[in-house]
């Protein structure tokens, strides 16, 4: 993607966005999907009934405008706790760890492994060395822990780390390790300008009464509209990747705990998991069976199939 900042670690890796609304049927041929820009913006799924809120939120979860807003209040009470490292698979993008810096936390990288999760035993490893450390671990490309990685989790939270358990990858997996705290942006693969959730807190935030994320949230609205146009070839403007920047550095001038629009989470309401997992399904199974034709190693061959987000492929010549 263009607005990429991952820090791949252990060998050269792209992935590729199941974001479609056709379950890859109707493309699989021709130029338009080589010369197509893809990336997030890309779904109109059809709005169901109102009704689903409860099945993208967990219970208890606190609303934001962004990811990085759930990740900075919980860093804001780790470092009231007086934690101050926090370890993290070192595949990862800096948005993830800034919130944690930014609290004065020193971040510590641990290895990856090969299903884009920490490698249990470096993790073990490191936690020796480290008894006040806080653990960030992401579902990255769907991926949910393996049996030796829940045994190192639960022996660290048993001993007192935190757990802050980064979901938005694996929005569509059935279970996730619960941990201590959950956050996930829902913008990454939902069609929605704005949102994100986070569970755990010990007191609950005060959230503005008004919406100061108003700006953000229509820039990324027109920019969107902009984009699909371009994707469906009406346009040859480009504008948009302007737009979507712009409306980045908007979001960094907001306070800490500004709440999801009454617009996003009107539309999350209406969106069925079910329907969108299941064209979600369809897309990886189909883009992983051309890419096993090619000869292409999925990676994250699990992960795609317990959360179809994203396909990670990896070839000698990336």
């Amino acid at each position: 993607p263009e607005d990429s900042d991952a820090h791949p670690s252990g060998g050269d890796v792209r992935s590729w966005s199941t974001n479609r609304s056709d379950g890859g049927a109707g493309r699989r041929s021709g130029p338009r999907l080589v010369r197509a820009e893809m990336g997030s913006e890309f779904e109109s799924p059809q709005l169901d009934n109102p009704g689903h809120l409860s099945n993208w939120l967990p219970f208890g979860a606190v609303t934001l405008t962004a990811g990085r807003q759930a990740l900075r209040l919980v860093a804001l009470e780790l470092a009231a706790s007086e934690v101050r490292e926090l370890v993290f698979a070192d595949h990862y993008c800096d948005s993830m760890i800034d919130p944690f810096k930014g609290q004065g936390l020193t971040a510590i990288p641990v290895r990856t492994a090969h299903d884009t999760l920490f490698e249990p035993h470096s993790l073990a490893e490191e936690l020796e060395h480290r008894p006040n450390a806080a653990i960030l671990f992401s579902e990255t490309f769907g991926s949910t822990a393996s049996s030796p990685l829940v045994g190192v989790l639960d022996a660290a939270r048993a001993t007192g780390h935190a757990v802050i358990v980064d979901r938005t990858h694996s929005l569509f997996a059935q279970s996730s390790y619960r941990g201590d705290y959950q956050i996930a942006s829902l913008r990454k693969l939902l069609p929605l300008s704005d949102g994100a959730f986070v569970t755990g807190l010990t007191r609950r935030p005060t959230l503005a009464s008004f919406d100061p994320a108003s700006l953000f949230v229509s820039t990324r609205t027109q920019a969107a509209r902009e984009k699909l146009d371009y994707l469906e070839g009406k346009s040859d403007d480009r504008s948009y990747l302007e737009m979507f920047r712009f409306a980045e550095v908007s979001l960094e001038q907001l306070p800490d705990s500004t709440p999801m629009s009454v617009s996003g989470l009107a539309t999350l309401d209406q969106l069925d998991p079910h329907r969108i997992t299941s064209a979600r399904r369809a897309n990886a199974e189909f883009l992983a069976r051309r890419m096993e034709d090619l000869g292409v190693l999925v990676v994250n061959s699990l992960g795609w199939r317990t959360s179809p987000s994203y396909l990670v492929i990896s070839t000698p010549d990336v």
